[in-house]
């Protein structure tokens, strides 16, 4: 919360210019496949002149503590602080510590010098990465329709990209042609985002100028290349087949199951393309 109140505080005196680096946090929801519900995360959004990076930052500090002998040590030791019980049906339970439980693994890095778009994620199980060119998308202004966030006069833009149709508010008085995920060439920070049914949406938070190092991203050469669409259409072959997939990784007698917190399982659905994954061209 304090973190959050100072990216307040700080937004007020932000002062911008396109050479300047920013940093922006945002909230995000989407919809959480395979169970009714919604999931609900924080990701940061650090911008320069020639690059930029958006991440969750917990992710990222599990990444930089397994890029060394030494963090990988530590980050044992706080696996090893997970609280494991075993219910009256004798099915184990973990509940993993949130401090270094990696929820977010995506990255989406931008290279303004030559154009490209590298996206990091996980995918059926596997870590991978794709490249795709950042004027890639092409925006519709609708000048006429504005929107207040964070005390900015935001102007609306349209576009239709991989299967969805997004509604952008951008600021002109912060001139830097980024935002979060993959959003990008607009003339202003983009400081919302989201779906007309809102159930995929990034809204910021906090802004604040940014001074330190770059924030680096750990383990590059362990992502192996994909094709995007092949990705995403094997991703929902795996959630579809996610008790098969486990019980041959781990033996028949193990299965998956999803609980509330009041530990009652709850029914899990199919993945459906159209309401679950963020880009549904495939």
């Amino acid at each position: 919360m304090k973190k959050i109140l100072f990216l307040l505080i700080a937004m007020m005196t932000l002062s911008v210019s396109a050479q300047q680096s920013v940093k922006v946090g945002y909230d995000i929801t989407r919809p959480t496949p395979l169970i009714t519900g919604v999931t609900q995360n924080k990701m940061i959004l650090v911008t320069s002149a020639d690059k930029s990076l958006y991440y969750n930052p917990t992710s990222m500090y599990v990444d930089s503590l397994s890029s060394t002998p030494e963090g990988q040590a530590e980050l044992k030791r706080l696996l090893g602080m997970e609280s494991v019980s075993i219910d009256a049906n004798g099915q184990i339970k973990m509940n993993i510590n949130e401090n270094i439980h990696k929820k977010e693994p995506l990255y989406v890095a931008k290279n303004f010098g030559d154009g490209t778009l590298s996206v990091f994620n996980k995918w059926f199980d596997e870590d991978g990465t794709y490249e795709e060119p950042i004027d890639e998308m092409k925006w519709t202004v609708c000048e006429d329709s504005t929107k207040n966030v964070l005390g900015y006069e935001c102007v609306l833009a349209e576009i239709d990209y991989h299967g969805r149709h997004w509604n952008a508010w951008f600021t002109p008085e912060i001139p830097v042609q980024d935002g979060p995920w993959k959003f990008r060439n607009l003339p202003g920070l983009i400081l919302m985002a989201q779906t007309p049914d809102g159930t995929f949406s990034f809204e910021a938070y906090g802004i604040e100028n940014f001074t330190g190092e770059f924030p680096q991203l750990y383990g590059q050469n362990s992502y192996r290349q994909v094709d995007r669409k092949k990705a995403l259409a094997a991703n929902e072959k795996y959630l579809d087949n996610l008790d098969n997939q486990v019980k041959a990784q781990y033996g028949s007698s193990v299965g998956v199951f999803t609980v509330n917190n009041n530990g009652k399982a709850i029914e899990r659905r199919k993945f459906d393309r159209q309401k679950d994954s963020i880009e549904t061209d495939y």
